[in-house]
């Protein structure tokens, strides 16, 4: 019972932080009435409804590390478990806090394409400038037409790579979030 107690309340955090990022589990479960028959009790959601703060995602894993705090007190969790689920539980806990820090900083469009055009720009000019200077001045021989293998070959694959990028993170890897959490 303690263990499925333990994951209700960390599937509850999850629950509470998608709320506020996903629109489709916004709809699923737009109130905590919602939530009483799977994942709440009624004690539970007074709890949540009484508490002043209006960020209440990590109440259930502070609840959930205090069961398991009283589990360890009556000896029904050893020292080594105890310390491995709650480093766990507090993994999880930043994993989440991570997701909402990502959900509120959006970062616009524009940024992806000023760095995809200074990339460009600086290969170009490193390619332009691993051009060799002619000397002045009386020389055995003479080569006027020098290609720089090394800056061709540098922006080649740079430039691959930035297309492969752009084609495969656009397409594939951008909508893989859209795809799992609904629209946003």
């Amino acid at each position: 019972m303690i263990r499925k107690t333990v994951m209700r309340y960390v599937i509850l955090c999850y629950v509470l932080v998608f709320r506020d990022i996903s629109e489709r589990i916004r709809r699923r479960f737009p109130t905590y009435n919602h939530l009483v028959p799977s994942l709440l009790t009624e004690a539970e959601k007074k709890r949540i409804e009484n508490e002043d703060i209006k960020r209440v995602y990590w109440m259930p894993i502070e609840w959930a590390t205090q069961l398991l705090k009283k589990c360890y007190k009556k000896g029904q969790i050893d020292e080594y478990h105890f310390g491995v689920l709650c480093e766990t539980i507090m993994k999880f806990r930043e994993m989440m806090h991570n997701l909402l820090s990502y959900d509120w900083v959006n970062v616009p469009l524009v940024y992806t394409q000023v760095v995809h055009i200074c990339t460009v720009a600086y290969f170009g000019i490193t390619c332009l400038a691993n051009q060799p200077i002619k000397e002045q001045g009386p020389r055995l021989w003479i080569n006027d037409f020098v290609i720089p293998v090394y800056g061709v070959y540098e922006f080649i694959f740079f430039v691959v790579h930035i297309c492969t990028v752009a084609y495969f993170g656009i397409t594939c890897l951008a909508n893989q979030p859209i795809k799992e959490q609904g629209p946003m």
